[in-house]
């Protein structure tokens, strides 16, 4: 919503759910607009889901490397959206 992608909602909602597809095409233009930092923490997260949790191929310290970028990510995300982290 705040990147004005509503041809990538609307597919969204005609369909009744994301996709790989429709999640990178936003990851990339978050990236675009926002900062890179979103759609590289998009692709350690990614790339962390399939081979971490699907393959099992990725142990402790693989894991450990992608955090920071996924952290980052996040940190951009709720400052666009304005969101603050309660504790």
């Amino acid at each position: 919503m705040h990147l004005n992608l509503e041809d990538i909602l609307a597919r969204v909602r005609r369909r009744g759910r994301w996709t790989l597809a429709d999640l990178e095409k936003t990851a990339r233009a978050a990236g675009r607009g926002i900062s890179e930092d979103i759609y590289i923490g998009w692709d350690r997260a990614n790339y962390l889901h399939v081979w971490g949790s699907h393959e099992a191929k990725l142990d402790a310290e693989d894991v450990k490397a992608r955090i920071p970028y996924i952290e980052k990510m996040i940190e951009k995300l709720k400052r666009r959206t304005g969101e603050r982290e309660h504790k």
